[in-house]
């Protein structure tokens, strides 16, 4: 079963790569829904707030390597120079969403079950998502 869980999200990101960036937006509006849905339901919202972060940086990954098959060789250097920068933003970023949490929880950690900590947890999980997703949709916009 736990290979099921892992084939299903890699089919459907590689499955991306086969779209346009119109129905990769798409893909995202169905993904920010399903999240919605989750939260909406008031179970396990950590859980809701990091399956959708793992898609997010999935997405990044996949939008990345498209953008990138459709540039030349100094194209592609540049926009590798770019993703360097961003990376480094975002690992800023996230040691900010994860000293936040640690203030709050010190003797907790966010990646695992966050037990007594789930919110604060289920939060640093959306503000990181949300930070991926803003990524993704520069690249998409670059892509047309």
């Amino acid at each position: 079963m736990a290979a099921l869980k892992l084939i299903f999200p890699v089919i459907f990101f590689c499955s991306l790569c086969l779209c346009g960036p119109a129905q990769t937006t798409k893909t995202i509006d169905s993904l920010e829904n399903q999240y919605q849905s989750c939260l909406d339901k008031g179970d396990y919202m950590f859980g809701c707030a990091k399956k959708f972060y793992f898609q997010m940086d999935s997405m990044l990954n996949v939008i990345y390597f498209k953008l990138r098959s459709t540039l030349d060789t100094s194209k592609q250097t540049g926009l590798k120079k770019e993703q360097k920068l961003w990376l480094a933003k975002r690992d800023t970023y996230f040691k900010k969403t994860f000293s936040e949490f640690k203030k709050k929880n010190p003797n907790n950690s966010p990646y695992g079950s966050a037990w007594g900590a789930q919110d604060d947890a289920m939060f640093m999980y959306n503000d990181n998502a949300e930070f991926i997703k803003s990524r993704v949709l520069i690249l998409l916009r670059k892509l047309n």
